[in-house]
Formats: structure tokens, sequence, C-alpha cells
């Protein structure tokens, strides 16, 4: 174990000990003797006397993210020098030297916008997960059909392996007027994980939709985040026709409904209004949800 920072402890607070991986093999143990240790990474297979943390440095404000917080935190207690662990100036004094100057503010400007975003859920469909399906969805290998007259075809795969989430895998969808009918993936438990974004690969072809009296005409896409108790809107498509013709990375901050929210659900509906034409539609593929712990 190497102490990568020297906080310098200029006669205020405890000594801190910091080291970007902490590792204690089996038959080994850690006696840290009233330090203060903290730790971004860890491989603890032995005993510990005392209470390492594990911290990412650069986010003072544990949302994930290097951003407006920090810039405003390393101004706040610009120049002072009393920073002490294990506060450190709110977490200002990013080189732990006891002050916070010209270096922390380049370590927050060299990492800004970084995040400490790690995958927690992934679903790529090598089987059936079993969601709710409704109207037309299925889950299985798209055939490579539909799009004749309008649009694009659906995809022969998925964008990793053979099988997809989508809209009739042996063509277009159904012109026929219908209610909102849902693909709802089973419960996921964001407990602890915060900044939750959620990411999926897209292959889609609609018609767009639009409501010039009182009659809405067209097709409607929608997702949604269940969170326990209401649908929330995150996306939905406008009058625009939508004509994918390879996969798409979609990616939506979800953290508003989904942070450290132990029954989350992910929603795709579409709904078949007046003057339909017939797309192929959705397909879906390698589902996933980031956060930081």
């Amino acid at each position: 174990m190497v102490d990568n920072f020297d906080n310098g402890n200029r006669g205020t607070g405890s000594e801190c000990l910091y080291v970007r991986k902490l590792i204690v093999t089996a038959g080994s143990s850690l006696d840290l003797n009233g330090l203060n240790l903290y730790y971004q990474e860890a491989e603890i297979n032995g005993p510990i006397d005392g209470s390492p943390q594990k911290i990412w440095m650069l986010d003072m404000n544990d949302d994930g993210i290097v951003a407006d917080y920090e810039l405003a935190t390393v101004a706040e207690y610009w120049l002072d020098e009393t920073c002490a662990c294990p506060d450190l100036c709110g977490g200002a004094d990013l080189d732990t030297n006891g002050m916070v100057d010209m270096f922390d503010l380049a370590i927050v400007l060299n990492n800004w916008l970084s995040t400490n975003s790690t995958k927690f859920y992934e679903e790529t469909f090598d089987s059936d997960p079993g969601w709710t399906t409704q109207g037309q969805w299925e889950f299985g290998v798209p055939l490579g059909s539909g799009g004749e007259a309008y649009g694009n075809a659906d995809p022969t795969s998925g964008f990793t392996g053979t099988n997809v989430y989508g809209i009739n895998l042996a063509g277009n969808y159904s012109i026929s007027t219908s209610p909102y009918y849902k693909l709802e993936t089973t419960t996921i438990d964001c407990t602890g994980r915060y900044g939750v974004e959620l990411r999926y690969k897209r292959w889609l072809n609609s018609q767009g939709w639009g409501q010039p009296s009182h009659t809405v005409l067209g097709v409607n896409n929608v997702l949604t985040v269940f969170d326990g108790s209401y649908e929330r809107y995150v996306w939905y498509n406008t009058n625009a026709t939508i004509t994918d013709s390879d996969w798409v990375d979609c990616s939506y901050d979800i953290s508003e409904w989904a942070d450290n929210n132990p029954n989350v659900k992910i929603v795709w509906k579409y709904r078949i209004n007046s003057s339909a034409v017939p797309y192929s539609g959705w397909n879906i593929d390698d589902v996933e949800l980031w956060g930081s712990p």
C-alpha cells in the first residue's frame, strides 16, 4: 500500500492516507492504528482494524460527475491554506497539500464532465427475460422484413447476438387503431445508485404523429420510466418520420426517478391512430443502466 498523496498534516486535523488501490491479501491483515484511510479501488481478502472509506475524490457532492459544483467549491475555498483531513476544504484540496490553489483547479478542469458511473444492469437478450408485452411486441429473431412501402426493413439480428424485442418481427406493424401497447421490463433495483442513465440500442421505423384538429393522426412512440407509482415521460416522437437503417445508440438521464429507487421499470409504448401507414416499427437490444455507487 502506497500513500499516493501527502496532505502535509499542517498541525491541524489528523493524518490521512489516500491510496488509489487498497489490497489486503488472504492470510494478511491491516491495522490502521487510528489513521483515516481513503481508497478508490480495493481487493480486500483479509481483516482490517479500522474503517477505510471508498471515495471518488473528484466528486465533491457525490452526484457522479465533475461539473459546476466542483468548480464552485474550488472557487469558494480559493487560496485557503487551512485544509485538513478529512474535510479538505469541502473536498476542494484535491492534491491534498493543505491548500486550494491552481493545481486543484487544473485537476477539475482536466477531468471536466468525467463520471464515476459504472454499469449495474444489462440485458442482451441471449434468452427471453420475460418482460411484459402487449399488442405486437414480441421477443425473438427479427427477419429483416417490412418497410416495403415506407421506411426501412427490420434488422436480421440484434446488435449483439440474434434476439431483440420488437413489434412484429416478421414485418410491419398493423395500422388498425389501437390503445397504447407496451413493452415493460421486470422491476430493476437501483438502490444505492445515483446519476442513473438508461442506454440501449434502437432500430426504429415509424410514421410521426400530429393533431391538426381534435383528432390524433399517425403513430405515437413513447419511452417512460415507471418509478413505483407513476410512469414518467423520458422520450416521445414528434410529427417527424423516423427511418433507422442501422442500430442507433440511445441514452437518457433518468436519475430524477431512478436514483436510489428499488422499484424501477423501463417502458416502451406505441399507439396506432387514424391515417396511420405501415412501417416496420420498434427493435430494441442491449439495454443497460449506469450509475454511480
